[in-house]
């Protein structure tokens, strides 16, 4: 006889249909009742541990070399692999952009549960389990971030294998995950654990209800039991719960009973983290990301620039109400800003050049910058890298007060199409953006004295 007593149904084998359903349905409620009778009777779970005992534990950082962090968090038969990712700033998720309300989120979780990881075959699409788990992750690790305006963070873990409480070993693995990618954590890595909890009724006292906790719960502790509560701290404190209870309430001493049960719990998971990597990585070789002001003497950079800039060095850059942006390796990142400043011209003010006029009006005279006072002209750097915008001539001009020491009438008195004078940038026009120089300016130069002395011929020649 094959009997599921339940909600008032019971079906025979000779009596009744027996569907499939039925017959799971029996044997969940003897694996329940076997399963309870072994915890409060002989103290010992599914796995033969203790009540209070936890999986082996296992850590390790660095497995994947090319990504800024990565960690992979083993307790028991539940493995989690996670990577960190730093990004640009402009990266961060802005829920008010698409009318939502929220703040910016700087620290981004995201979970996922592959079928394999279950010995299961299917789609890797994410359902409500896969979000609840990704925020409650994210909730975990957001407070002992240090939440700063110059990066975001991207966490992906990935769940290779579970046994029950992959969400909280996820908490485990983006800990060791940030501080490998160098990112430090207020108050150390957090740890997360699952504490389970089994009910009876108490044969000694009819009405009343038995109670027993249990740490670090497996899959079938969580499906046959009645309460996994999450935990997730460090040694500083608690930094997210999550209750899932199947009964209709639970007794306020349970709750505090399960509390006192995770400390123990979670300081073991940090030491055996803490044998992996105890804080950031001093070495990590992640992007940084700074801001300067662009000089005004320079050209506003085009988008397009920009955009080869990137590409051809691997830093991002982008110019913004008049502030470089520059996001990427360190020592890549001054390389990139050198190659900025010459493909938009390279020009200082109170520096010196060498400036050809191409043409001369009424009030002054456009000039062409050649090369930089000592000489080095732009060219192909050792990288290959050789922009369109280096290419062209750098336009500039020189106002007629700039030509002389002495009072001319035209700047065809001292100058000369084609002629090429050592110049110092003075600053840049208003409207047009236009690097502005002066002969006048130059401490020591051969062109000033030709010019006075062609100035002062020319004020002595008979009219």
């Amino acid at each position: 006889v094959v009997c599921a007593e339940k909600d008032g149904v019971c079906a025979e084998k000779d009596g009744g249909h027996v569907t499939e359903a039925v017959i799971a349905q029996a044997v969940s409620e003897v694996e329940s009742q076997v399963l309870r009778e072994c915890v409060f009777t002989h103290r010992r779970r599914a796995d033969g541990r203790t009540l209070n005992q936890l999986r082996p534990l296992q850590a390790e950082v660095g497995l994947l070399p090319s990504a800024h962090g990565s960690a992979l968090f083993t307790r028991g038969a539940t493995q989690v692999l996670t990577t960190t990712t730093i990004g640009h700033p402009d990266l961060s998720e802005f829920p008010g952009r698409y009318g939502f309300p929220g703040e910016t989120k700087r620290v981004m979780v995201t979970y996922e549960f592959p079928p394999y990881s279950v010995n299961e075959i299917g789609k890797l699409t994410p359902g409500r389990r896969e979000l609840g788990h990704g925020a409650l992750t994210e909730r975990g690790i957001r407070h002992a971030v240090e939440m700063r305006r110059d990066r975001s963070l991207r966490v992906h873990t990935t769940t290779t294998g579970s046994n029950g409480s992959s969400s909280m070993a996820s908490i485990c693995a983006a800990s060791m995950a940030l501080l490998h990618a160098g990112v430090d954590l207020v108050g150390g890595p957090v740890a997360g654990v699952s504490i389970g909890l089994f009910s009876r009724p108490d044969p000694d006292n009819p009405g009343e209800t038995m109670y027993l906790v249990l740490t670090d719960i497996l899959g079938l502790e969580d499906y046959l039991g009645d309460m996994d509560f999450k935990i997730a701290g460090n040694h500083h404190g608690i930094t997210a719960i999550q209750l899932d209870t199947k009964l209709p309430g639970l007794p306020l001493g349970v709750l505090f009973e399960a509390l006192d049960a995770s400390e123990p719990a979670l300081s073991e998971i940090l030491d055996v983290m803490s044998t992996a990597i105890s804080g950031p990585r001093a070495d990590a070789n992640v992007p940084v990301y700074y801001e300067e002001e662009i000089d005004r003497a320079l050209d506003r950079p085009h988008k397009s620039l920009m955009m080869e800039l990137t590409r051809n060095t691997g830093v991002e850059m982008r110019e913004r109400n008049g502030r470089l942006q520059v996001f990427g390796i360190p020592e890549k990142t001054e390389a990139a800003r050198e190659k900025f400043y010459r493909a938009v011209g390279g020009l200082r003010v109170d520096s010196e050049y060498m400036v050809t006029v191409v043409s001369i009006q009424e009030y002054g005279a456009v000039v062409h910058v050649v090369a930089e006072a000592d000489g080095a002209e732009t060219d192909t750097d050792e990288s290959g890298f050789a922009s369109s915008f280096q290419r062209e001539p750098k336009e500039g001009f020189m106002h007629i007060s700039d030509m002389s020491k002495r009072f001319i009438e035209s700047p065809l008195e001292v100058v000369e199409v084609g002629r090429t004078y050592r110049a110092v940038c003075t600053g840049q026009e208003p409207l047009t953006r236009r690097p502005t120089f002066s002969i006048t300016r130059v401490s020591t130069s051969r062109y000033v004295e030709d010019i006075d002395k062609k100035t002062e011929a020319q004020a002595s020649s008979p009219s």
